[in-house]
């Protein structure tokens, strides 16, 4: 509709968390035809009208998966990645899909309905502690105490800087086009 509905040479704005890296590649593609271009927003626009009526963000309260449901330990799990990204010569992955990032850490929450999945992003270095970008307030002292080993508990306002100093130090970061915002991608120099 964009495309027949807009003049040749318009501009399409979006918000980068909300579009993936692979879907802005995919749209930019399809638009170019009529000599449009897309713009991500510094800020959403529906963000603005919801004002103060905008729902708050989902913040249930993490807990653990016991390891006799989980099967693996988060230490191994993040073990056997770590490995991986060795021997991919990369020195990172992003994780942004809340069931991955349940899943390596063994832990779950209710932030999205019917999934027992908790709202959150990841850095798996492959050396070193991983880093749990995740809502302070989720994390109960036990779950606090099962995360100390495996990661590094951070704001959320905390991922987009740590990604850029990533991409300043020239690491190579795994990411999946397909999964990731547009906005984690653009942070780490990939688009």
């Amino acid at each position: 509709w964009l495309i027949e509905a807009l003049p040749a040479g318009g501009r399409i704005g979006f918000d980068p968390w909300l579009h993936t890296l692979a879907e802005i590649e995919r749209l930019t593609l399809a638009v170019a035809r009529r000599q449009l271009t897309l713009k991500a927003v510094p800020a959403n626009l529906i963000d603005r009208v919801w004002g103060e009526a905008r729902p708050a963000t989902p913040a249930s309260p993490v807990i653990v998966q016991p390891l006799a449901h989980a099967g693996v330990s988060g230490a191994d799990k993040l073990a056997a990645l770590q490995k991986r990204l060795k021997e991919e010569s990369q020195d990172a992955v992003v994780l942004t899909l809340p069931d991955s990032i349940c899943w390596l850490f063994n832990i779950r929450g209710a932030d999205v309905a019917h999934n027992p999945v908790t709202l959150a992003f990841a850095i798996v270095p492959a050396k070193g502690k991983a880093e749990l970008f995740i809502d302070a307030a989720k994390i109960t002292p036990a779950v606090a105490q099962h995360l100390a080993p495996l990661a590094r508990v951070q704001p959320p306002k905390d991922l987009v800087p740590r990604l850029k100093a990533l991409k300043a130090e020239g690491r190579k970061v795994r990411l999946d086009p397909e999964t990731a915002a547009f906005a984690i991608a653009r942070a780490l120099g990939k688009t």
